[in-house]
C-alpha cells in the first residue's frame, strides 16, 4: 500500500490501474483525463509486446470494472472513489465481426 501511496504522491494527476487478463496482471499508471478506450488500446499493446496475445482483427477487447462491462467513453478519473488504493479492471477477449 505504501507503493500506491508514493505513485499517487509522485503523480497526483494520474491513477494507478490493474488489469486482469488471464493469469496475468498488466498495471499501469492513466492520466485521470483518459478514458476506458484509451485503457483498452494500453492493455492491448502491453498484451501484444508480452506475447499474451496475438494480433487480430477478428478479437474485441472488453474491460470490466466491479462486474460491470464499461464503456469506451467513461473517463478513468470518474472510477476513483477511494483515491487511496488502485483501480481494478478485468479484461476478456471476444470474438467480433471484421475478421478476414
Amino acid at each position: 500500500m505504501d507503493r500506491i501511496l508514493h505513485i499517487r504522491r509522485t503523480w497526483p494527476s494520474k491513477v494507478p490501474c490493474v488489469v486482469s487478463y488471464g493469469n496475468s496482471k498488466i498495471k499501469l499508471i492513466m492520466p485521470r483525463e483518459h478514458t476506458i478506450g484509451h485503457l483498452m488500446l494500453h492493455t492491448r499493446s502491453q498484451l501484444i509486446k508480452r506475447n499474451l496475445c496475438a494480433r487480430s482483427k477478428d478479437k474485441g477487447f472488453f474491460m470490466f470494472h466491479n462486474d460491470k462491462l464499461m464503456s469506451g467513453t467513461t473517463v478513468i478519473g470518474d472510477l476513483d472513489t477511494k483515491k487511496s488504493g488502485v483501480i481494478g479492471f478485468t479484461c476478456q477477449e471476444e470474438s467480433v465481426f471484421g475478421g478476414s
